[in-house]
């Protein structure tokens, strides 16, 4: 069986915001689902605000402002660093090594 998929692309709408949330998540290890469980927020909604797809709504990132104290306006800024998903950098190894899926 092959290694799972990790999504490689970034949305039109990815934010600072979005980019500081994936920095508390890596450095509490956590994963979307365990985001989504402890925000109380719908699993798609978190998604689509972490990767990008959509502008955040309020009712979303208040509940991250309080988890992870990023303040709601920084989910309006351009992301202020380049930004790579988990998961991507691995991709892009294995298929520089050969390795992609085994």
């Amino acid at each position: 069986m092959g290694s799972p998929m990790h999504r490689r692309n970034l949305g039109k709408h990815f934010s600072e915001g979005a980019r500081l949330a994936w920095l508390e998540l890596r450095a509490r290890a956590w994963t979307l689902a365990d985001l989504t469980k402890n925000s109380g927020q719908d699993g798609s909604a978190i998604h689509r605000v972490m990767y990008g797809d959509r502008k955040p709504p309020l009712a979303v990132v208040l509940p991250l402002q309080q988890l992870f104290g990023v303040p709601v306006a920084m989910w309006a800024l351009p992301p202020a660093e380049p930004f790579t998903l988990p998961g991507a950098e691995d991709q892009e190894q294995h298929r520089a090594t050969g390795t992609e899926g085994g």
